[in-house]
């Protein structure tokens, strides 16, 4: 019964979403920059799926740390929370250094200089500003293993701030 809009930059990436996703009513994908807030909360797509007078949830996993100006990722971020009805949430995962070893922040480092693909790793206190228009939920803003870890074992497997990860999810008050 969810609807769902998938939203990606990458022509390549959207095409196959679109062969994958093209028997599924409940679903779109769209070739979007999710900086632009306005083109895709008016998009076809998303105005037959999603009722923004209702609460929904916006995903922002794995692309703000793709997103490389502050303040103009901050804007969209903030652009789409104001579109959303109260009890609407967001996620957002996005790498971070603060209270990573320096051991494991230069080994990335390391790759990152090899990538193609530019990403801008932020402070905890960036990262918490996606959620000043929201509630953030328990446990709040964490590294990826410790966001509602099933057991000891999900600890155990993952030492949380070599995960470089910071998940949290926010509630629209």
């Amino acid at each position: 019964a969810s609807r769902i809009v998938y939203v990606d930059l990458d022509p390549v990436a959207v095409i196959h979403g679109e062969e994958l996703l093209q028997s599924r009513p409940g679903v779109a994908v769209i070739r979007a920059d999710v900086r632009g807030p306005d083109p895709i909360i008016q998009h076809a797509h998303v105005k037959r799926l999603i009722d923004w007078n209702k609460p929904a949830a916006i995903l922002f996993v794995s692309v703000l740390h793709y997103l490389l100006d502050d303040d103009e990722v901050l804007r969209a971020v903030r652009a789409y929370c104001d579109v959303l009805a109260a009890g609407s949430y967001i996620a957002v995962s996005h790498m971070t250094f603060d209270g990573v070893p320096a051991k494991t922040a230069a080994q990335f480092e390391k790759v990152r200089s090899t990538t193609h693909n530019p990403n801008q790793v932020r402070t905890r206190a960036k990262i918490l500003q996606f959620f000043d228009q929201v509630e953030l939920v328990d446990p709040g803003l964490v590294f990826a293993p410790l966001w509602r870890p099933e057991g000891t074992d999900d600890l155990l497997l993952f030492q949380p701030e070599t995960s470089m990860i910071l998940v949290g999810v926010g509630r629209k008050p």
